[in-house]
């Protein structure tokens, strides 16, 4: 499916393909070889005339440590960041905090998964 797409010579589809060959990524057995595939990944979009692609490419080789360290660990941040994007919530609700013990209070009383009903 992906050579056939690819063979269209489209930038959308080649773009997606590029895209959908990164997910590989994820499935490699240590960073070693998540890095050798990414370096390969790698040489074939900024190879390519894809702008958006190879500006997407040089960011996660910036970062390519951090990416591939997920293979060794097999953990990610998707925790802390939701935990993030609630509290972000609970200030816009209440359109900021003027007294930061007010502010931890409702972090806790939200994110505490207290119940407000006695058992």
């Amino acid at each position: 499916m992906f050579d056939a797409t690819f063979g269209l010579h489209l930038k959308t589809g080649k773009a997606w393909a590029f895209k959908e060959m990164l997910r590989d990524l994820w499935g490699q057995d240590s960073a070693a070889t998540a890095t050798t595939f990414f370096n390969d990944w790698y040489k074939r979009v900024i190879h390519s005339k894809l702008e958006p692609m190879k500006t997407a490419a040089r960011s996660i080789k910036e970062r390519l440590a951090n990416v591939v360290s997920y293979c060794t660990h097999r953990i990610t941040n998707g925790v802390a960041e939701g935990m993030n994007s609630k509290i972000m919530s609970i200030n816009r609700r209440v359109g900021g905090f003027r007294n930061r013990n007010n502010f931890k209070t409702a972090i806790f009383f939200y994110c505490g998964g207290l119940s407000l009903y006695p058992q």
